[in-house]
């Protein structure tokens, strides 16, 4: 069974809406292997050297999560799954399909 929630997202015009957010961590897998990892417009990322801060918490950084924070889209290894399985479910990143 596939759980779904509803998540309120703020458009452009300030109105909320709902979306539907697949929430199965197989399925955020299979789609890091071949999808672009992309920050959410109101998520802040940096980095310097291996220190990584992404919203105001340090976290152990990787060179693709530098790419990612630079380049606000990236294909991640799966290597990094955990953690941004956890941004995924925070709303502080998104998948999009595209190499």
């Amino acid at each position: 069974m596939r759980a779904v929630v509803l998540q309120r997202q703020v458009r452009g015009d300030d109105v909320l809406q709902a979306r539907a957010v697949e929430r199965s961590e197989q399925a955020f897998r299979r789609r890091l292997r071949r999808d672009a990892v992309v920050l959410d417009l109101r998520t802040q990322m940096l980095h310097r050297g291996a220190r990584l801060f992404c919203n105001g918490e340090e976290f152990g950084g990787t060179r693709a999560l530098a790419v990612l924070a630079d380049r606000r889209r990236a294909l991640v290894s799966p290597a990094c799954a955990d953690l941004l399985y956890a941004w995924y479910l925070s709303g502080y990143v998104h998948l999009e399909p595209g190499s």
